[in-house]
C-alpha cells in the first residue's frame, strides 16, 4: 500500500489553463464600450486626415487614392472589433497606438505652443491627450490583460459547449 491513491492524475493541466468548472460568466465592462466609440472618433478622424496628407504627394489616379484611402478605415474597424470582442492582440495594438498618439500630441503642442496659445494646447490636452492616454492605461493594465485571458476562455468554454451539446443530439 506504498501507492497515494490521491495522485494528480496524469492529464495536467498547463499553468496558463483553467477547469473547466472554474469558468464563469465574464462580463464585458461597459469601458469598453467607451473605448470603442473613443477609437471610432478619435483614431477614424485622425489616420483619415494623416493617410490623405500622405497620399497628395504621390501621383496616383483617383481609382487607387480612393482605394488607398480605405486602409485606415479597415485598420480601425479591426481595433474597434478586436477590442469589442476584448482580443488581447487587438487591445494591445490599440493600447500602443492610443499611448503614440498621445505622445505626437503632447510633442505637436510642445513645438507648436506659442502659434496654438494656452486656450487651444489645454483645449488639445483635455480633448485629445487625456481620453487617449486614459484607454491606453485600461487597455494595457494588469488587470485588463487577466480580464482578456479569462474572457478568451469562458468563450471557448461556450463555444465546446455548443458543439458538444450538438453532438449529443444529433
Amino acid at each position: 500500500m506504498g501507492e497515494n491513491i490521491y495522485q494528480r492524475p496524469k492529464a495536467l493541466l498547463q499553468d496558463n489553463q483553467t477547469p473547466e468548472a472554474l469558468i464563469t460568466h465574464v462580463k464585458k465592462p461597459k469601458i469598453v464600450w467607451v473605448i470603442v466609440a473613443w477609437i471610432f472618433l478619435c483614431l477614424g478622424i485622425v489616420f483619415r486626415g494623416i493617410f490623405s496628407q500622405l497620399l497628395e504627394p504621390l501621383s496616383l489616379d483617383e481609382q487607387t487614392a480612393k482605394q488607398l484611402s480605405l486602409l485606415p478605415m479597415f485598420m480601425v474597424v479591426f481595433l474597434m472589433v478586436g477590442v469589442r470582442k476584448l482580443h488581447k492582440i487587438s487591445c494591445y495594438i490599440a493600447g500602443g497606438v492610443f499611448i503614440l498618439f498621445s505622445l505626437f500630441q503632447i510633442i505637436s503642442l510642445a513645438f507648436f505652443f506659442t502659434e496654438y496659445g494656452i486656450k487651444s494646447s489645454i483645449l488639445a490636452v483635455v480633448i485629445y491627450v487625456i481620453p487617449s492616454a486614459l484607454c491606453s492605461y485600461w487597455l494595457l493594465k494588469p488587470s485588463s490583460r487577466e480580464l482578456y485571458t479569462r474572457y478568451s476562455a469562458y468563450k471557448y468554454n461556450e463555444s465546446m459547449k455548443k458543439i458538444a451539446t450538438k453532438r449529443l443530439y444529433r
